[in-house]
């Protein structure tokens, strides 16, 4: 699962990303990552557009869903303006 936004100096640098197995619940969340939304994503391009993977605090950079809903919620408990753009998700099988 990635994220793209659109960088500038006035953004978080802490934009917390949370992934959610269903619904946004405390005991549904599979782990959340802070990212710097002041630098471009970089992880990979596709289509022309600039990705980050995101990755828990443990490094996980894949996730688990059990039923037929999943939840990517950002959230502004950051240090500055957090940007919503994209969310990439990539089935495997």
């Amino acid at each position: 699962m990635s994220a793209t936004w659109s960088t500038h100096a006035n953004r978080a640098t802490n934009a917390p990303f949370s992934v959610y197995n269903g619904t946004p619940l405390p005991a549904n969340l599979l782990g959340t990552t802070l990212v710097n939304q002041e630098q471009a994503p970089g992880d990979f391009t596709a289509s022309g557009v600039g990705w980050r993977d995101l990755r828990t605090t443990g490094g996980a950079d894949v996730f688990t869903i059990t039923g037929g809903t999943l939840t990517v919620r950002l959230t502004d408990n950051a240090n500055e303006y957090v940007i919503a753009d994209a969310i990439r998700i990539e089935r495997l099988l």
